[in-house]
């Protein structure tokens, strides 16, 4: 077995990986558990923190030293049983990646280099890593008409079992970057358990001490699953209550973030979530959790304002059209532009 080698991923098993099944923020804790990145995420356990930071990190093949690092899943593939089953997830480099990706280093017009990598890597002549390459594309053709099982047991060394999140693939990611692809994200939403999630908060994203003060989900038929208020460690300041109106007085009787954290984890660990403006509703969220100190959500989160960009055409990010700066309001609106980007002719 060559020490890098190429596994072509068949059709049929695309999307269907680590990635898929876990949250952005796990994703993360693994990548830096294997020495993919540098710093720690704001989810690891604070057991874990006191591990020194590396000056550069190696990759696992070419032995290269860099700043930040791919994490490559290797997989073992049962054609008998047809299981597709992990195996091992290691740090790699740009090129070595791409060399393992020879399918999509094909598709990028890169074939050559990527080949040439190999070559150098394993210290073969180009014809030897040429003919792996053949004999890789000859098994993907076998097993193309093929459905495997997944098998992620191998995470289970890592991650406790309630962040791994086999359902997501029956919510495959899509990749946005079109009028037609925003169209198709939205029907696909539509017909799906995906639910949709706006805050309301005291600051923003780049302000330390910045929390949840209202939360809101409804479900893909615009039923209200969850809304509620909450009191902050910190006063909210008047600049914010200008643009969502509520007040430090109207909060003062409500309950902290932490007593319903519990209840909230029900409703969203596992799931997809769509918000407008993801990016911020998901930080904000993991900065609240930090600072009321309970355990970070386990989701996969999908970005509307991200869809209608390219669904508008305008190049631009847009703010939510009849947005109010009100939790349930902001999820009404959200679901309105969806079904409106689902509607619009092909």
């Amino acid at each position: 077995m060559p020490h890098l080698s190429v596994q072509l991923i068949p059709p049929n098993a695309w999307q269907r990986n680590v990635r898929a099944i876990v949250a952005h923020e796990t994703w993360n804790e693994l990548r830096w558990r294997f020495g993919a990145a540098r710093h720690p995420p704001l989810s690891v356990s604070l057991e874990f923190l006191s591990r020194p930071v590396p000056a550069k990190l190696q990759c696992t093949y070419c032995k290269t030293k860099h700043e930040e690092l791919q994490l490559h899943e290797e997989w073992d593939y049962d054609d008998t049983h047809q299981v597709q089953k992990l195996v091992g997830m290691v740090p790699v480099c740009s090129q070595c990646h791409l060399a393992a990706h020879m399918g999509y280093a094909n598709v990028m017009g890169r074939s050559d280099e990527a080949i040439k990598h190999l070559a150098k890597v394993n210290r073969w002549t180009l014809r030897q890593a040429k003919v792996h390459c053949n004999r890789a594309f000859t098994q993907w053709s076998q097993r193309i008409l093929s459905s495997y099982t997944l098998d992620v047991d191998y995470l289970l060394k890592y991650l406790p079992k309630g962040k791994i999140h086999l359902n997501l693939l029956n919510n495959p990611k899509t990749w946005i970057g079109s009028r037609l692809d925003a169209i198709a994200w939205a029907k696909r939403l539509l017909d799906s358990d995906a639910v949709i999630l706006d805050t309301e908060t005291t600051g923003l994203l780049k302000e330390s001490n910045v929390e949840v003060i209202e939360l809101a989900v409804i479900n893909m038929r615009g039923k209200q699953v969850y809304q509620g208020l909450f009191k902050p460690k910190y006063r909210i300041p008047a600049s914010k209550i200008k643009i969502h109106h509520i007040t430090n007085e109207r909060v003062k009787s409500s309950p902290a973030f932490s007593e319903q954290w519990e209840r909230i984890k029900r409703i969203l660990n596992g799931r997809v979530i769509v918000a407008y403006h993801a990016e911020f509703d998901r930080g904000v969220l993991n900065r609240t959790c930090k600072l009321h100190k309970v355990e970070n959500l386990s989701a996969r989160w999908e970005c509307a304002m991200w869809a209608y960009r390219y669904f508008s055409e305008t190049g631009r990010f847009e703010k939510l059209p009849h947005g109010s700066h009100r939790a349930v309001a902001d999820c009404r609106a959200t679901l309105q532009l969806i079904r409106k980007m689902a509607r619009a002719p092909v």
